[in-house]
């Protein structure tokens, strides 16, 4: 923050404000805060600095009028010592220096957002986050079924600088970064799991919206549709598994990481078991695939034009495995 320079005595109608230190009294007394003008000027639950130590000088600065049409006491002219951005930089940093400037900050209209006296919200913020983001930005952001928890509460901060920075889209870091910020969860899962989804290590949005969808979990389009964005489609076949016809990719696989193959969520046959019974696994005499939980052996996972989703029809299964069966026929 850079120290506010502002003039110590000021005449205005012909009194003179005595700005800061032993004059701050006068200046309260002998101020542009009467019963006539100005009356409700700082009296807002967050009042600018100025504005609240009577510097108005500060920001204007006052001139004869020639034409003596203003509606000033004894003709007078006020206009501001600094014009746009200039004359906050006066006592705040500039927001216009990195790659990616805020358009109102590079506009050098610091007014769009900020009340220049008083507010009722913090940062002298025109109106309440998100609406007053939603005068520029697209209010369908907040509208859909599923609405990202930040955007919900109105915190845009929480993943954008308000005026300036080096990412894009005024992001406050960079890719999963920023994320991996709340989603602390998933951050330790992909420190721990062995196999990590290839559109994760790429970026979150390959995967999810980052403001609002229309769909569970942020996701940016319904399964599986979006797994087929990337996988080849699973359910163009005869009999297709009834998780995948119900559109969920992720009743057997985990979207983020696992520690198992394939980015299963549980070992076979015990992902298996979950919908299917077990009783065939209690039993004196087992096939081997099945006692070894290779389920996959004779059944596609995913869909099939065989019956029981099966890999091939009929004996064509068995001899894959059993060869000399099939040469004694």
């Amino acid at each position: 923050m850079k120290k506010c320079i502002s003039l110590l005595v000021f005449s205005f109608g012909g009194v003179f404000l005595l700005l800061g230190g032993a004059g701050r009294a006068a200046a309260q007394k002998d101020s542009c805060v009467t019963s006539r003008c100005h009356a409700d000027m700082g009296k807002s639950k967050i009042v600018h600095n100025p504005v609240k130590e009577g510097m108005c000088t500060t920001c204007h600065q006052v001139s004869d009028d020639p034409q003596k049409k203003t509606k000033h006491p004894n003709n007078q002219i006020i206009t501001l010592t600094q014009q746009g951005a200039d004359l906050c930089s006066m006592c705040h940093d500039a927001k216009n220096n990195k790659k990616v400037v805020h358009a109102p900050v590079m506009g050098g209209d610091c007014t769009f957002c900020h009340n220049p006296h008083q507010s009722s919200e913090k940062g002298l913020l025109k109106d309440t986050k998100p609406q007053l983001c939603l005068q520029c930005h697209a209010e369908t952001i907040v509208k859909n079924m599923s609405v990202h928890a930040p955007v919900a509460a109105g915190s845009c901060p929480s993943c954008h600088d308000m005026h300036q920075s080096d990412l894009p889209k005024l992001l406050l870091k960079e890719g999963n970064d920023l994320c991996l910020t709340c989603h602390g969860a998933v951050k330790s899962l992909l420190k721990a799991g062995k196999t990590v989804h290839p559109a994760v290590e790429q970026g979150c949005m390959m995967c999810h919206a980052p403001h609002s969808s229309q769909n569970n979990r942020l996701l940016s389009s319904a399964m599986p549709g979006l797994c087929a964005q990337c996988h080849d489609p699973k359910n163009t076949k005869k009999i297709v598994h009834a998780p995948i016809m119900g559109g969920d990719c992720t009743s057997c696989h985990h979207p983020h990481q696992s520690p198992n193959k394939a980015m299963l969520k549980e070992t076979m046959p015990a992902l298996c078991f979950q919908c299917h019974p077990d009783s065939m696994m209690k039993q004196k005499f087992m096939h081997p695939p099945v006692a070894a939980g290779d389920c996959s052996a004779c059944h596609d996972n995913h869909q099939s034009d065989f019956a029981n989703r099966l890999v091939l029809e009929g004996n064509a299964l068995c001899f894959q495995c059993h060869p000399d069966k099939e040469e004694g026929l």
